[in-house]
């Protein structure tokens, strides 16, 4: 009984931190998307301008 309740909180903490590394890697893959689109939208910005 108590074993069972130790592995329950076990999993817990390990879902945890996989879904905070799941979700860090979200926020880095949108921030890559972000810089690529503002890279892409001043390369732009810049050869309509000349």
């Amino acid at each position: 009984m108590v074993r069972s309740e130790q592995n329950r909180k076990r999993h817990a903490r390990q879902d945890r931190a996989r879904w905070k590394i799941v979700h860090e890697s979200e926020m880095e893959t949108k921030e890559i998307e972000e810089r690529k689109r503002d890279s892409c939208g001043r390369v732009h910005f810049l050869k309509w301008f000349i």
